[in-house]
Formats: structure tokens, sequence, C-alpha cells
């Protein structure tokens, strides 16, 4: 039987009207019975929907190696709020406390312009993360949350 994956801290709340939803930053489980399949493991940066990639990524990241933070996209993700919200929430379940610094200007108005919050998230990311033990963070269903990017003005 497999156990349900839990996040490693509460999740992140960057306004009262716009929880989080937990489960997009959850590690899908591996089934029971899963049969490996090395060759395509190997091949894991392209294909299309529904050829297995989050399954490959699951069994990948099971085989342990680096810290690992999820985030499953939907076209929602799109708005630059609520994707850097839930990147720092699954950052956190790595590396605690990080992102403090960028959710406070998501939080602000007027809000800075993307580059300056993704600037002050890398940075908060590089002082928080050992050198020595890169962490992976996966962005599940990446096209999901572009497609929504792509249409803003």
């Amino acid at each position: 039987m497999s156990q349900s994956p839990t996040p490693a801290g509460p999740p992140l709340c960057p306004r009262p009207a716009d929880a989080l939803l937990a489960t997009k930053l959850y590690i899908p489980p591996l089934r029971p019975g899963l049969v490996s399949r090395p060759r395509l493991l190997a091949r894991l940066d392209q294909g299309p929907a529904g050829s297995g990639k989050t399954t490959l990524l699951s069994e990948w990241l099971a085989r342990g190696g680096h810290p690992a933070a999820w985030l499953s996209l939907e076209p929602a993700d799109g708005d630059v709020v609520r994707f850097l919200s839930y990147s720092i929430a699954a950052l956190r379940t790595v590396l605690p406390g990080t992102g403090e610094r960028c959710q406070a200007l998501l939080n602000a108005a007027p809000l800075p312009p993307p580059e300056s919050l993704l600037t002050t998230l890398i940075n908060e990311i590089v002082a928080a993360a050992p050198a020595s033990r890169p962490i992976i963070l996966v962005l599940d269903d990446c096209t999901m949350a572009l497609s929504r990017a792509e249409e803003a003005p």
C-alpha cells in the first residue's frame, strides 16, 4: 500500500483570499508494480502530453541524489503572483524559510516588475542552498501556465 506524500511545511498563504493548494506541491508516489523504463528516463527532456513524463520524473526523483521540490502547474498559474507564491511554497519543502523577501514583495503595492521578483527569489535560493548539494525544482505541466502567461497583456 502506498503512502500519501506530505509537504515538508504548511502551505504558504500570500493573501487571505488566495490559499495555496498543498497537493500541487506533492511529488506523485510511484505505483506498486511499476515497470522501470531506463531508456525513457534517459530521454525525459521531451515528450507529448500523456507520454508518461510525470511518472518517469517521479521514478527518477525516487532514486534520490538531490533534494527535490515539486510544483504541478495549471493555466491559472500563469499569473506572476500566483506562480511565484507557489514556487516559493514548493521551494520551502526543501529549503525552509526561502523566499521571505520575495513573498513580501509579492504582497506589496505596487507590485515590482517580474524580473525584480525573480532576481530576489533566485538570490534567496542561492543564499539558502548549499553549493555542494544542488536542489531540483520540478515544474510539472509548465506549458499549462505558459499558455496563460502568453495571453496576459
